[in-house]
């Protein structure tokens, strides 16, 4: 799948990201999923002072052997 354009994924309705490429939302996700969070505030490394907004980090084990993992900025 080949986007025209990024904003071709997104809309100023608040559509769904993940949903749009076919995959589940990982907020709705109710089992073997784990998650962890990037701020700018909470880093203490050159390189994690360079965030300009938190990122959420997803993995989720949706088969045996196999995780998917999902980044979002928010």
């Amino acid at each position: 799948m080949t986007p025209s354009s990024p904003q071709q994924f997104f809309s100023s309705a608040g559509d769904a990201p993940f949903t749009r490429l076919g995959l589940t939302e990982p907020e709705t996700i109710a089992s073997d999923l784990r998650k962890t969070s990037l701020c700018p505030e909470d880093t203490k490394t050159p390189e994690g002072r360079r965030l300009r907004s938190c990122v959420d980090i997803y993995a989720h084990d949706f088969a045996p052997g196999r995780t998917r993992i999902y980044v979002r900025s928010s």
